[in-house]
């Protein structure tokens, strides 16, 4: 609720309405600013299962001086051809195993630096492992197919949000207050607080959830990642706590 909030605007006006941007200035050969007014938040969700956190996180504009009825709401996002993203990341490769691919490309005639730089296309981790990878003769479409697939939502900060990104209007219409940014960060938060936190509170079932819970060996709260079985094939890093040191 607070990354929508209007401070989270505020913040974002204050770092970057004096900064060029990087692709429209290269591309005019001269310093372009544009306005740096938030009007749109996209998120992806850790898992592709739904419901999730972000189908219910919204709070009332009325609540932060906006107009009464009206809600920022995350918005479950989709289209006709994927609901979900492709699953396509960096995270699988260790470290030593990236390093190693790096120190490769680095050392070979032809290796071009990839520069952590925006506007130079997708992730740098992800363009220097492609390349690795396919200077290597792997396959980098497989091996970079994580199949993780998330889904994707989009919070709009403001009324006129089509009219806007296309031009059409010059100015943003919040569906909040700008004023007393701050009183309004707190107001969400007392709202969060009375709308979920505190009616779960009061409930048993979540009182005897957090019973149950412990941090102390064998670990059982709720944050516990349960690991897969055992795979033959696989190597073994577990710990058998069990047993003696």
């Amino acid at each position: 609720m607070l990354a929508a909030s209007p401070e989270v605007v505020l913040e974002y006006k204050r770092r970057y309405q004096s900064l060029p941007s990087i692709i429209a200035s290269s591309m005019a050969g001269r310093a372009i600013v544009r306005p740096a007014n938030l009007a749109f938040i996209g998120t992806t969700s850790l898992y592709g299962e739904r419901p999730n956190q972000y189908d219910r996180t919204s709070y009332p504009c009325g609540v932060v001086g906006g107009p009464k009825g009206e809600s920022v709401r995350y918005r479950y996002l989709t289209s006709h051809e994927r609901n979900r993203t492709s699953g396509v990341g960096t995270f699988q490769f260790g470290r030593d195993t990236k390093a190693a691919i790096e120190k490769y490309m680095s050392s070979t005639t032809n290796g071009r630096r990839v520069n952590n730089v925006f506007g130079e296309g997708t992730s740098p981790k992800l363009r220097s492992l492609r390349d690795g990878l396919n200077a290597l003769g792997i396959n980098s479409d497989e091996m970079l197919q994580h199949g993780i697939e998330k889904v994707v939502y989009g919070a709009t900060l403001i009324a006129n949000t089509a009219n806007y990104l296309l031009r059409f209007d010059d100015t943003p219409q919040y569906l909040f207050s700008l004023d007393e940014a701050q009183a309004s960060t707190m107001k969400i938060a007392q709202h969060w607080f009375e709308r979920w936190a505190s009616v779960r509170m009061r409930r048993n079932e979540t009182k005897l959830k957090l019973l149950t819970h412990t941090l102390v060996r064998p670990i059982r709260h709720g944050a516990r990642v349960l690991l897969p079985s055992d795979d033959a094939d696989q190597l073994s890093f577990r710990i058998d706590w069990s047993r003696p040191e």
